[in-house]
């Protein structure tokens, strides 16, 4: 009996079995690898975020400092809530330091990254010990001794200075960490990815179905990564454009009213040139944050680029906008900038328009409240045109 072609059909299975085995191995190890990078992602998005944070607390422990020290007839309330925000900055300072469980970030951390908490001239841990500790003194202070103490004057001084240093060398080394870690797991994934195709070619397609899944899952937590101003914290323009799509749908399906307040910063050229973008940057900052003190739930804020800004705000009419606009304003000129070397106040020019009947999306009444803006600078800046 001819047993050749027994011989290779068991060969022929073989081959095919551990042509299988090997995609199977090839397939799990890609799996690890597009977890590690999904969850290396997700653990950096944490660590940006809660850091980004801690810049934001900072600047609100100082402003908050400064409104005691002017209002002291106000301090009960207010050095409650400055204790809340010394509080969260310190947890969120120990889960970045130890690690958290319950944030899911680990303690462990890159040599660069460790040396910005530990060693000059960063001292991240030492700043920020020494900042909390200068608050919670300061908040022990008689209301009247608040003003002109050297713990009002010392959290001013770092908070504009270096702890927001430290704090913004502690994301970027993060930022930098993690694209290292990235590209080195990408570059395993593609040696990975080339071995498979070049070893079975069409049995690899079907093997990949799952893991362009994973990759698109991915892509789609960078995406949502990507919606808000790196600088603001408030939405991008793409972001901010999609958002106040779905809210013209409702506000014209529920036959509610809906405002668009654009926003820009008086002569922010000027403060740039006079006082540098450090301070430029700040001046957004203080805008963005004067806004988003009294933004209602339902409202939104976007950066449309450089010192422009719009806001939506869905069941809102012209009116109500027009005085929610004039709070703003009077607030941002009330508002100080101060550094070492500078003292300043900002103004803003500020359009309305509201969403007509006849619009057919967004874009509509966004080039109507432009346009008012455009007129607001015309007739002198610091000032509210409705169109």
């Amino acid at each position: 009996m001819d047993h050749s072609g027994i011989g290779g059909f068991r060969k022929a299975t073989l081959i095919y079995a551990g042509a299988l085995a090997l995609i199977a191995s090839l397939s799990m190890i890609t799996h690890v690898m597009v977890d590690a990078i999904v969850q290396r992602q997700e653990e950096t998005a944490r660590l940006v975020n809660i850091s980004g944070r801690q810049r934001m607390l900072s600047q609100r422990i100082a402003m908050m400092a400064l409104e005691m020290a002017q209002n002291p007839s106000e301090n009960g309330r207010m050095a409650n809530d400055m204790g809340q925000v010394i509080d969260l900055m310190e947890i969120s300072h120990k889960a970045l330091t130890y690690g958290s469980a319950e944030l899911g970030i680990s303690a462990d951390k890159s040599l660069a990254a460790a040396q910005i908490y530990d060693a000059p001239p960063f001292s991240l841990n030492a700043k920020v010990e020494a900042y909390l500790e200068d608050a919670r003194t300061f908040l022990a202070l008689p209301p009247e001794s608040r003003a002109d103490s050297v713990m009002l004057a010392s959290l001013l001084m770092s908070a504009h200075g270096p702890i927001l240093q430290s704090l913004d060398a502690a994301v970027k080394q993060y930022e930098t960490d993690s694209e290292t870690a990235i590209k080195r797991l990408r570059h395993i994934l593609l040696g990975l990815v080339g071995l498979m195709l070049a070893t079975l070619g069409a049995e690899a397609l079907f093997v990949f179905r799952p893991l362009f899944r994973k990759l698109e899952q991915a892509q789609v937590i960078l995406l949502d990564a990507a919606r808000t101003d790196p600088l603001t914290g408030c939405m991008n323009r793409r972001y901010l454009m999609d958002a106040a799509g779905r809210s013209v749908a409702l506000a014209a399906r529920t036959q509610t009213p809906l405002s668009v307040i654009m926003i820009d910063i008086d002569h922010f050229k000027q403060i740039n040139d006079t006082y540098g973008h450090a301070l430029g940057d700040e001046a957004l900052l203080v805008l963005v944050r004067t806004i988003l003190a009294d933004i209602r739930a339902s409202d939104f804020l976007g950066r449309i680029g450089g010192e422009e800004f719009a806001m939506v705000l869905p069941d809102t009419s012209l009116e109500s906008a027009s005085q929610v606009a004039e709070k703003l304003r009077e607030r941002v000129m009330a508002t100080r900038i101060t550094s070492d070397d500078a003292d300043f106040s900002i103004t803003i020019s500020i359009g309305l328009a509201q969403i007509l009947p006849d619009d057919k999306d967004f874009m509509a009444a966004l080039e109507r409240a432009d346009k008012a803006l455009y007129k607001a600078k015309q007739n002198g800046r610091n000032r509210i045109e409705i169109s």
